[in-house]
């Protein structure tokens, strides 16, 4: 199971700005919940679409992560060298591309935007208890 404390530089997260934070544990959750995926005999049960869209969905994940690395490591609006996009670009990029495979799994009935929704309001109402976060 991936943590937060796992990962390399794991100091330089207290330095991400809240909102940064929170998407990365959210995209470790769900990154999380796919590998279980992996590990459980369910697994059988996806047909190969499902199977290949969660494929995507996790290398998506890995993406939004490290696009997050770059805008803390090198600054938000910087540009990568040889590169037309700042880093906030590249990762609005990356989260349309998660967006997207999100809502492929909604439309092939695997998940609910009902239930998305439920878990996010959760999700606000933990950062208004945990969080630094304004306006919430």
């Amino acid at each position: 199971m991936l943590t937060e404390s796992a990962l390399p530089h794991t100091h330089l997260l207290c330095a991400l700005p809240a909102g940064i934070k929170d998407v990365l544990s959210q995209l470790i959750t769900i990154w999380n919940v796919l590998i279980a995926m992996n590990l459980d005999k369910k697994e059988v049960d996806m047909n190969s679409q499902e199977r290949e869209v969660m494929n995507i969905l996790s290398e998506e994940c890995a993406e939004v992560i490290q696009a997050i690395s770059k805008c803390h490591r090198f600054g938000i609006d910087n540009y990568k060298p040889g590169k037309p996009k700042t880093n906030r670009e590249h990762l609005e990029e990356e989260l349309g591309d998660l967006y997207a495979m999100i809502e492929i799994l909604q439309e092939m009935d695997v998940i609910s935007w009902t239930n998305i929704e439920q878990a996010a309001k959760a999700k606000r109402e933990k950062l208004k208890k945990w969080s630094t976060i304004e306006n919430l």
